[in-house]
């Protein structure tokens, strides 16, 4: 009698179980917070914990996609303003220099900053930067009818005689930059960045252009390769800005021109940088 007691409670035991296994789905879940931690659950789960679960997971993910990068601000694209100073840092120039008097308000530059090197030090707000830039420079003079020659020293004349309406004159210049620049972000501030550095640039093409009129007919005169010019240049620059647009000032401490072919003056870069 107890023998078939015990039988049939052993039996009723399984069938409830069995029914229970049946509802329910036994399943073990790994939630993974790195790459060595992760919490493990064993057991029963039901699909509104497994959807719970599920939702943790996409959550993390989401926060792990929103950790912020040292941003860095040099790629993009610039425009402004050429300008040349004396060695006493006046935008004067001397009588006998007169003749390279620029008209500030057509001497622009474009600059396409295509690579960008980035390096954090501290998190996102403090990194070194650098890359690779290129740099359309135009010095528009003020006196249209003045001729630069090409030799291997600056030389120019006046055309005084042949009655020409002179409309351009000016010097171009294409350089390949290399910048070392020091970055401060502070997104808790709109997202406001300095950066300070210095750059180098070589020299890659130059010419002198002139424009005229001979009565009605239109003349352009091109001389490539201006031996006058100084090859390499370097400086220092200082930028700031929010978001996406950057103020920066570029301060050649070289010349312009070779020694001893030309005067003494140093290129100076005003202007404002897109970020993209």
């Amino acid at each position: 009698m107890k023998t078939s007691a015990l039988f049939f409670t052993t039996f009723i035991l399984f069938s409830f179980f069995s029914k229970a296994q049946q509802t329910e789905k036994t399943d073990t879940v790994e939630i993974h917070l790195g790459k060595n931690i992760f919490i493990t659950i064993l057991g029963s789960t039901s699909s509104d914990t497994l959807k719970d679960i599920d939702t943790v997971n996409v959550a993390l993910r989401d926060n792990k996609k929103k950790k912020k990068k040292f941003k860095g601000y040099w790629r993009g694209l610039e425009l402004g303003i050429n300008g040349l100073m004396t060695s006493d840092n006046s935008f004067n120039l001397p009588s006998n220099v007169s003749y390279l008097d620029l008209n500030y308000g057509k001497s622009w530059f474009v600059n396409l900053n295509f690579m960008e090197l980035k390096l954090p030090i501290y998190k996102n707000n403090l990194g070194v930067l650098s890359g690779l830039s290129l740099n359309l420079n135009n010095y528009r003079f003020l006196n249209k009818n003045m001729l630069l020659g090409s030799t291997d020293s600056i030389t120019y004349t006046y055309d005084t005689t042949s009655g020409f309406n002179y409309t351009k004159n000016k010097i171009s210049a294409i350089y390949l930059k290399i910048p070392l620049l020091f970055e401060i972000y502070l997104p808790q501030h709109k997202k406001f960045h300095f950066l300070t550095g210095i750059y180098g640039s070589l020299l890659i093409g130059s010419h002198t252009k002139t424009l005229y009129k001979e009565g009605s007919r239109k003349t352009k005169n091109k001389n490539h390769d201006i031996p006058y010019l100084n090859p390499l240049q370097y400086g220092v620059t200082g930028r700031i800005g929010i978001g996406h647009l950057t103020f920066f000032v570029d301060y050649n401490f070289s010349l312009l021109f070779k020694k001893d072919k030309g005067p003494a003056l140093h290129p100076i870069n005003m202007g404002i940088a897109f970020r993209y």
